[in-house]
């Protein structure tokens, strides 16, 4: 199978590609067609350009420059109208939404995921609960 052609972009698609990606660093894909539509490209050549443009930034940037999380940004109308045309996108991981352990938990495990003595252990009556344990040190 041969290889695509490569792209030869004008030196307004490039502008207009990078000026996009000072503003934003990924497209949605309402954000991709429109751009790629006002710069007469096909989608996956504006997807493409995004792809190794990032891949370059980050090549570039410090490594402790990207562990910082991004702010959070509302979502803009282009974004809201695509959702109802578009697949839902994954939400977060299930670790994600486990509760965070209480700072005493993490002090003081306790064996197996049993509680610390004291806790109360709904289902159980006083008489049938286990005797109260001194916490491992």
């Amino acid at each position: 199978k041969p290889r695509r052609a490569r792209t030869a972009f004008t030196y307004e698609q490039l502008v207009a590609l990078e000026n996009k990606f000072k503003a934003t660093r990924y497209l949605s894909v309402c954000e991709r067609l429109n751009l790629a539509l006002s710069l007469s490209l096909t989608e996956t050549q504006g997807k493409r350009w995004f792809q190794n443009r990032r891949t370059k930034w980050k090549a570039r940037v410090p490594v402790a420059r990207l562990a910082r999380p991004a702010p959070r940004v509302p979502p803009r109308a282009c974004d809201l109208r695509c959702r109802a045309s578009s697949p839902r996108e994954p939400g977060p991981l299930p670790s994600l939404l486990l509760p965070s352990p209480k700072p005493r938990d993490l002090l003081f495990p306790s064996p197996r995921g049993e509680r610390l003595a004291g806790e109360e252990r709904p289902g159980l009556a006083p008489q049938h609960r286990p005797p109260p344990r001194a916490p491992h040190l």
